[in-house]
């Protein structure tokens, strides 16, 4: 996963301001939005933590990604569950909608995405071997 981005009016401005994201605003069909992407030399991630929105450090400066396996395997002792917000993706140059969130991980104060093996679709469609586990839905 390259980037994520989430519409503007999904955000408090009272985070907005605090984390200074106004320079990650983009306009995408006429709707301004808000782009997490990896390589930002700050990378963040918008994450629904114990009932609040938080914009945290995308883990390991954006290589924060880590499989499914891992998780089950219980190899994230004190890691907790969480939700990445999100409505679109970015994967291999191509943007996808995302309709609740992808699954995630918050250790220490840093975000991690959960990924697993990419559908054959996926694969397809961005040239990725993995894809990100979304809520709810499957790519």
């Amino acid at each position: 996963m390259d980037a994520l981005a989430l519409a503007w009016s999904d955000v408090p401005l009272e985070l907005i301001e605090r984390h200074s994201l106004s320079r990650y605003a983009h306009e995408r069909g006429g709707e301004r939005e808000l782009r997490f992407l990896r390589r930002n030399r700050r990378p963040l991630l918008p994450v629904w933590q114990d009932g609040q929105l938080l914009i945290l450090p995308w883990g390991r400066k954006g290589g924060g990604l880590t499989w499914q396996r891992t998780v089950d395997n219980g190899l994230w002792v004190g890691a907790e569950a969480v939700e990445i917000r999100a409505s679109a993706g970015l994967d291999g140059g191509v943007w996808y909608r995302i309709r609740q969130g992808v699954r995630g991980l918050v250790v220490h104060g840093e975000a991690y995405m959960i990924v697993e093996p990419a559908s054959h679709y996926y694969h397809v469609m961005t040239r990725r071997d993995r894809m990100p586990v979304l809520i709810g839905e499957r790519i």
